[in-house]
């Protein structure tokens, strides 16, 4: 915490910093044996490795509780994508980088990112678990739901978002109940 806390008021942070720590061992990251490191959080530097970070750890949380990871392309400006490729089949290759897509994983814990109604406690830090997709008509939600069941692999790519990520909210905010 105190690390946390040191590299959001300074806003960066020194390898000396990182003496306090030990390594992580092979026991502590393996998730079949209860390793408590193999799911953590992750201190990165930029979006990039976040992005590449989060979708390993995704991929083993998924391949360990047996689910599927489901993704669409993320929006994006091709006018302020930096280091954009000059040549379009480069930038078909660098288009199906992780980095391009959104993820949802059924069942993996998660954060709300936005203030959506502070007073009842729906503010951006919450944690919440992951639990379903919807679409804008009961069709369109069953044919996913009939590809979702049938998919044979670790990621479901779609061609477009859901219309909403139904989350579970925990009952830890003043007044919450179980059945609230």
């Amino acid at each position: 915490t105190a690390l946390l806390k040191k590299m959001s008021s300074d806003g960066r942070l020194h390898p000396r910093h990182l003496k306090l720590y030990k390594d992580l061992s092979m026991q502590d990251m393996d998730e079949k044996n209860g390793g408590e490191f193999a799911f953590a959080t992750m201190v990165v530097t930029g979006n990039a490795e976040r992005h590449k970070l989060n979708a390993i750890q995704a991929k083993r949380w998924a391949s360990h509780h047996n689910t599927t990871i489901v993704r669409w392309p993320r929006k994006y400006k091709l006018d302020s994508w930096k280091g954009r490729p000059k040549d379009k089949s480069h930038e078909a290759i660098a288009k199906k980088d992780d980095c391009f897509y959104e993820m949802f994983v059924p069942g993996a814990a998660g954060y709300i990112t936005e203030n959506i109604n502070t007073d009842i406690g729906l503010a951006n830090g919450v944690e919440i678990k992951y639990h379903s997709l919807s679409f804008d008509t009961e069709e369109k939600d069953e044919l996913f739901r009939d590809e979702l069941r049938t998919h044979g692999s670790l990621v479901m790519t779609l061609d477009y978002p859901p219309d909403a990520i139904n989350v579970e909210l925990f009952a830890d905010f003043d007044g919450d109940s179980k059945d609230k």
